[in-house]
């Protein structure tokens, strides 16, 4: 897996810039007074993805914050303008990169990868800087670290919206934001347009997104799977088709229900088998790209460069999608017949201590095992105390904007979207190709927050618009469910109880109703199957309760990590979750720089 990443320095004055397998490369252009503008990512102007009419917005903005209101896309821009003595960081709206930063000793450091800025530190001063348990514990809890912050308390993720300014005159920082978005609860009168209506504008947003990002018509893949994402990409693509790619073990039924879709769209597609031992080599390299702050498990698309970046320049995936529009990670629950599950989903209330049910109820924190229990006991109750702070100020950031309700829990994860652990994706095909999402357009982003909670929790509105961009992709099933996709997801539950009925009566006679698919139906391994099947993360597993670095960190109780390995490999409990958060901390400390590829 090549990993890829920028490194910025600003000393004296002087901006350098080093990078390496960054795809689409940093671009910079002179522009009046005497100033440069570089270029990250895929930013939009005018609805093109064109650098040249970036550089023209910029130049007739009367200011910063208007030329950065007018950009879409997924981006980090900045400006060094050596008569004002600053350099100016820009972020896009979604924080859909990751970009990490800290000043020191009047010296600027950026970077892409949080590894590096941290290691690269760490040699300067010819010691291990100081890790920062409160962001250790909250990676374990959640998988993702939420805010500005990261592992080292003098270094900052560049949020989204957000302009950084160093003056490098005054050696200080400024940081503002220059947009925010206009929730629901800010037009309490207003009445909410019909499901029809939004689906008709969300539908007419993808494709508008999707046609943005190709506009500079490159060579293009696109990640297909079973489920709704890529498929809503696929439907908005028109006439022009990518080539799609399906990857899994084998070619099982998220690939069939994938080869179905590409034969109704006339796309050509191509199966990649997925390696039984895929994860065995990668971890390092997953753990660099994530920064240590994601776990490694989710780099599903590294080492695929020779199978597809020969034939495209750009890789189209759906990530993001069904985090913004099918109210995923919602507090909402799956309903059930007589212990049976069904596909829909009944909102939960909210209590009156939001931050308090957030960690304790959050879909995705780690509850399959206790992340507490490793942690030394006396240590506890502080940081405790400190994660429910960091949830309470990250939820106060949220009203300040006017979010409120389920709104404001939203906010916690469509929000800085390069700390979710999806976005690992992306960052594992960038070493060798650019990904684009498109999900991560204004329009799309601002019709999430509009949208009310009911249209999101079971999907409707989304499934309507996918038909509406092809209302053949609809009819296929979805592999997730093995139902029809454009169904209501409450008559999907009864199609799923009727037939789960019919066949346990039916027993082994007879023929046989649709099943839900199976763990062997998927794309992705399980956590545990990461583990089980690689030699090499079996021996990163055995060997984490004799970690000198994860015992030097002063925050782990030692004795209870032997006691989890060892109930794990007893098969007494599946600790794989924590487990491997467990290997992609005690990597990244271990990992030394990575300047170069090995």
């Amino acid at each position: 897996m090549r990993y890829a990443f920028l490194d910025v320095t600003l000393q004296d004055g002087q901006l350098s810039c080093r990078s390496a397998h960054l795809h689409p490369p940093l671009r910079h252009y002179a522009i009046s007074g005497a100033r440069t503008l570089y270029l990250h990512g895929n930013p939009i102007a005018s609805q093109l993805r064109n650098d040249p009419a970036v550089v023209r917005l910029l130049e007739q903005s009367a200011t910063l914050e208007q030329f950065a209101r007018g950009l879409d896309g997924s981006f980090v821009v900045f400006v060094h303008d050596p008569v004002a003595r600053t350099v100016s960081f820009v972020s896009d709206r979604f924080g859909s990169l990751p970009f990490f930063y800290r000043m020191e000793q009047h010296v600027f450091y950026a970077s892409t990868s949080f590894q590096q800025l941290y290691h690269q530190s760490a040699q300067r001063h010819h010691w291990p800087n100081q890790l920062d348990p409160v962001s250790l514990v909250e990676f374990l809890c959640f998988r993702r670290l939420f805010g500005d912050h990261t592992y080292e308390s003098h270094s900052h993720f560049l949020e989204g919206a957000t302009i950084v300014t160093v003056d490098y005159g005054t050696a200080t920082l400024q940081r503002r934001r220059y947009w925010q978005p206009h929730f629901i609860a800010d037009q309490p009168t207003r009445r909410p347009p019909s499901q029809q209506q939004l689906a008709g504008e969300l539908a007419d947003a993808i494709r508008q997104s999707v046609t943005m990002y190709r506009s500079d018509h490159p060579r293009t893949a696109l990640l297909l799977s079973g489920g709704l994402d890529a498929r809503a990409i696929l439907a908005a693509c028109g006439h022009d088709r990518p080539i799609c790619f399906t990857t899994a073990p084998r070619q099982n039924n998220e690939y069939a229900v994938a080869h179905q879709l590409t034969t109704l769209a006339g796309a050509t597609h191509h199966f990649i088998p997925r390696p039984v031992q895929f994860l065995d080599a990668l971890v390092d390299p997953a753990v660099f790209a994530g920064g240590g702050m994601t776990i490694y498990t989710e780099a599903q698309f590294g080492g695929y460069e020779a199978t597809i970046a020969p034939q495209n320049d750009v890789v189209l995936v759906g990530l993001a999608l069904d985090i913004l529009l099918c109210g995923h990670y919602l507090p909402k629950k799956l309903m059930h017949l007589l212990g049976h599950d069904g596909y829909h989903f009944h909102m939960q209330p909210l209590a009156e201590d939001l931050a308090y049910q957030f960690i304790h109820t959050v879909s995705y924190r780690l509850k399959t095992s206790d992340p507490w229990s490793v942690i030394r006991p006396e240590q506890q109750p502080r940081l405790r105390d400190q994660i429910y702070g960091r949830i309470t100020a990250e939820l106060d950031k949220g009203r300040a904007m006017g979010a409120d309700g389920y709104q404001l829990w939203e906010f916690m994860h469509t929000h800085n979207f390069a700390r979710h652990y999806s976005l690992m994706m992306a960052a594992s095909i960038r070493g060798y190709a650019d990904c684009r999402i498109p999900a991560f357009s204004n329009r799309i982003y601002q019709l999430m927050h509009e949208m009310p909670v009911d249209y999101k929790a079971n999907w409707r509105v989304y499934q309507k618009a996918i038909a509406l961009l092809d209302p053949r992709f609809m009819v296929v099933k979805n592999a997730n469910t093995n139902i029809r996709a454009d169904l209501p997801l409450q008559f999907q539950s009864l199609l799923r109880w009727l037939y789960g009925a019919g066949n346990r009566w039916l027993g082994t006679v007879g023929g046989r109703f649709p099943r839900p698919p199976t763990t062997e139906d998927r794309s992705w391994p399980s956590f545990r199957q990461s583990i089980d099947v690689n030699p090499s993360i079996q021996k990163m597993v055995r060997a984490l309760p004799h970690s000198e670095a994860l015992a030097a960190l002063n925050l782990f109780d030692m004795d209870r990590i032997a006691d989890t390995v060892d109930d794990y490999f007893s098969n007494r409990h599946d600790h794989s979750v924590l487990l491997n958060l467990l290997v992609t901390l005690d990597r990244f400390v271990k990992s030394p720089c990575r300047a170069e590829e090995p």
